[in-house]
């Protein structure tokens, strides 16, 4: 079976030190590699960015040149950890290769190439990045707004969204899009005319949307279409990369060669939407006033606070997250009060009990099996539970042990990265051919 992989708006990095801290740059790794070493007997194309070329150069071992030189030795130790399995096959750099040699457009070379090479492709997976209205400049797309005049798509979107979008309307095969981020909800790019099966993500949601019905003067009818996102445990995926530790007993976490202790009631790692500046002011800041927050915030957005916020992503405080106890969770946008994201599983990765309004985050209810105990009404409400809890330490252990117990081994060993995605491998995958026996 051969399954086309990519990101909408934004190169895959495997590279695990160009991931920033904000922009999800694990996803692919994990989900992509996952996939691939569970599923050998299948290939997996990349028509979208990615930098799987250069991360094989690291994997290679240092060539002997001379008598006792090597060539590059800092290629193996750079990032020794980035594998990239076999059956992982870019086309998206051979195609942007042709495009500047034979002066054509990426999406047109790629499709030249796939066909050149006889690649069929059974069904594809993307994940959703940064979303733009149109992607291709020369398939005359017009405006929405004025038919007499032609769309122009930002570069970013002819980089890294065209040769995907194009690939899935030339070829019209069955694809699924991976979505963790509420600001792609709905999905704004309309010169998709291959519609998806379906958006798996953090949310049960409908959205009706307008989409071109085709290139050209197609561009100028519009189809409804409902983008159909489906809640399917995506925020917790990342674990697939996470070694599962026990954190039970909070006063002896063994984390590698060190040991923590959970002496340091609460901690904030949150990025900055223009929403959560507002919850995180009443729930946190007006109470606890020299709390710092470690993350990524907008200058205009903190202003007066600038003393309360460091730039720093988890990978660079992890000490004090193993040391730490409870944080608080607000919703990312308030007109998505039902979208669930990956802080609450980031959090209990670390041992850290999550905290929210549950009137403004997880307003579904998808996170049944976490207790309610800790899904408060007020902030005076969570406060005053984290005082008690911190008075009654036989009741903090009680709920951090329920917590763990919330840590499946499928999480980390991949299995539930491939009880999502096998169902759409056995659909639609080559059939078994069947032997007929004639009497």
């Amino acid at each position: 079976m051969n399954i086309a992989i990519g990101k909408f708006g934004r190169s895959c990095f495997f590279d695990k030190s160009r991931w920033s801290i904000y922009a999800g740059d694990d996803s692919p790794y994990i989900f992509y590699t996952t996939l691939a070493k569970r599923f050998p007997e299948h290939k997996f194309y990349f028509i979208g960015g990615n930098d799987i070329n250069k991360c094989r150069e690291k994997e290679q071992p240092p060539k002997q040149v001379g008598f006792g030189g090597f060539m590059n030795p800092r290629k193996i130790v750079e990032n020794p950890n980035v594998i990239v399995p076999a059956n992982i096959i870019d086309l998206y750099h051979p195609a942007a290769d042709m495009a500047k040699a034979e002066k054509i457009e990426k999406h047109d070379a790629l499709v030249k190439i796939m066909e050149r090479d006889g690649i069929k492709i059974d069904f594809g997976i993307f994940l959703q990045g940064p979303d733009q209205s149109t992607t291709m400049n020369n398939k005359g797309i017009v405006c929405k707004t004025d038919f007499s005049r032609l769309a122009t798509p930002m570069q970013m979107a002819t980089n890294y969204s065209a040769p995907i979008v194009h690939c899935l309307n030339y070829f019209g095969f069955p694809w699924v899009s991976v979505n963790e981020d509420p600001r792609y909800v709905p999905i704004n790019t309309r010169d998709i005319y291959n519609n998806e099966l379906e958006i798996l993500s953090q949310i049960n949601k409908t959205c009706r949307v307008e989409r071109c019905k085709g290139y050209f003067e197609d561009s100028k009818i519009f189809l409804q279409h409902d983008l159909k996102y489906r809640y399917a445990g995506i925020e917790k995926m990342f674990l697939a990369d996470k070694k599962k530790i026990d954190f039970s007993d909070p006063d002896h976490i063994i984390v590698g060669d060190k040991v923590y202790q959970k002496k340091n009631d609460f901690i904030m790692t949150l990025n900055g939407s223009p929403d959560r500046f507002d919850y995180l002011k009443r729930w946190v800041l007006d109470i606890a006033k020299d709390q710092v927050i470690y993350g990524k915030w907008p200058e205009e957005t903190i202003k007066g606070y600038e003393k309360n916020f460091e730039c720093k992503g988890i990978v660079e405080i992890e000490d004090q997250m193993w040391e730490s106890k409870f944080t608080y969770v607000p919703c990312f946008e308030r007109r998505l009060t039902n979208f669930v994201t990956q802080k609450v599983w980031k959090m209990i990765y670390y041992g850290i009990i999550p905290f929210w309004d549950k009137y403004s985050y997880d307003t579904d209810g998808y996170y049944k099996d976490m207790p309610d105990y800790f899904k408060v009404s007020s902030p005076k409400e969570m406060w005053d539970k984290i005082k008690y809890l911190n008075e009654h330490p036989d009741e903090y252990k009680k709920y951090l042990k329920q917590y763990y117990d919330l840590l499946e081994d499928k999480y980390f060993n991949g299995d539930f990265i491939v009880e999502t995605f096998k169902p759409y491998f056995d659909k639609y995958g080559p059939q078994p051919t069947r032997r007929i026996i004639q009497n």
